[in-house]
């Protein structure tokens, strides 16, 4: 499935990179299950390091709301972090972005949640 709505922040913080949703997003996930990001909510469209490669993988637009969702379940933790990774990935296939892309950047969220031991 995929979005049903677009993206719609203002800037919060400048220095920081962050942004709050002026309106929900929707995301309908591969099993019809609806998946909702609240209105308010606060993201920085991915926690990356500043080096050319994580930027060209996760600062691109076609990554912005698969990244808002995940980090929206980062955060409230309402779904196991495996499961929002994988949320993740799909979200990131159903924004078309592409194949490899789309796995290299669920290896660093799955990389990342388990040195933090999020699993």
């Amino acid at each position: 499935m995929g979005f049903i709505t677009d993206l719609v922040v203002t800037l919060v913080d400048d220095d920081k990179n962050l942004w709050k949703l002026a309106s929900e997003l929707i995301y309908i996930d591969n099993d019809n299950d609806y998946h909702t990001v609240p209105t308010g909510f606060v993201c920085d469209f991915a926690s990356v390091p500043p080096f050319p490669l994580t930027q060209y993988l996760f600062k691109t637009a076609d990554t912005h709301r698969p990244a808002v969702l995940h980090d929206y379940y980062c955060v409230e933790r309402t779904i196991p972090q495996k499961e929002a990774d994988h949320l993740f990935y799909e979200a990131l296939l159903n924004e078309g972005v592409n194949k490899l892309k789309a796995k290299l950047m669920w290896s660093a969220v799955r990389m990342y949640s388990k040195i933090k031991g999020k699993d």
